[in-house]
This record gives C-alpha cells, structure tokens and sequence, in this order.
C-alpha cells in the first residue's frame, strides 16, 4: 500500500513586501525563481487583484461621521479589518473614503485610514511547505493576502479595543 506525501504548510511571522496593486519592490514574477531561492526581481505584480468590497453601502451609513465622537469619552468601533499582524478599528467615516479610528501596528495609534487603500492592500507572506520530512524537502515561496473584515464585529467601546492590545 503506497500513501501519498504529506505536505505541511507554515505561515511566516514577517510581512516582507506590501503593495497595492502597483509594482513592489521584491515581487517575482517567475513563480520557480521563488521556489529555487533565487533573488526576487522588481516588477509588475503578477497577482494584481481587483480591490475587494470591505463594507457595503448598508454598513457605511451606520458608521458615524467624522468629528461626531470627538467629545465623546469612550466612542464605539463599528468596523474591524486586519491582516498580517496589522488591525485598523472604525470609529467615523467621512461620508466618502476616510475613516478614522485605531490602528494596531508597529504602534497603536489613533489615526486616520482609507477604505480604497485597506481594498486594495496585498501583503506578501513567506509560506514554508514540507513536502517530506524525512527527506528534508522543504520549499518556501510567497502568497499574497488581502485585507479582511471580521464580519460579525459588534459596535464595541473603543477602551475595550485598547484593552486587547495592552503591551
């Protein structure tokens, strides 16, 4: 009896290249170069996605407008994306493309954020694969991740955000 290989996948920690859709500067355009090892060269994003929809028309009415909270002690978040370590929370929205809200990163900031540049925001991870163990068969190449919203987030007071990424 002959079993198939096994083959174990583990996501890195790091955030080695983000783009938007536009050129980056370590992408490959040659899917075996990243399998080899070899030197990624700068170019065109060969997997440059359409931007995807975060929030509908529906959600973006509920969402108070910029200023609104401003004298407010603990103003609610009403959104939460994330990717890669990186977590934006709305608080108010412009009416057009600019939130404002916290943003857990390499800090955690108040700050303001654009809805089009968290739909088009890619971030290469480096994927490590395991074809064999015992034969040492390890392969690591990038995926490319997008921006995602927790879909069933709940208006939440934003001391209880600031609470989940106490350091």
């Amino acid at each position: 009896m002959t079993t198939a290989p096994s083959t174990s996948v583990v996501l890195s920690n790091s955030i080695p290249e983000v783009s938007t859709g536009g050129a980056t500067s370590s992408a490959s355009s040659d899917h075996q170069d990243r399998l080899s090892g070899a030197a990624p060269q700068p170019g065109p994003n060969p997997t440059k996605r359409a931007a995807v929809k975060l929030l509908s028309e529906n959600d973006l009415v509920l969402i108070p407008k910029i200023y609104s909270q401003e004298e407010v002690a603990d103003p609610l978040v009403y959104a939460h994306f994330f990717v890669a370590g990186w977590n934006w929370y709305v608080t108010e929205f412009d009416g057009d493309d600019e939130f404002f809200g916290l943003v857990s990163g390499h800090e955690l900031e108040l700050g303001y954020f654009s809805l089009s540049k968290l739909e088009t925001l890619r971030v290469s991870q480096k994927v490590i694969a395991c074809d064999d163990p015992a034969d040492g068969g390890y392969r690591t190449f990038s995926i490319e991740v997008g921006v995602s919203r927790t879909s069933d987030w709940k208006p939440t007071p934003l001391s209880v955000v600031r609470k989940r990424h106490a350091r």
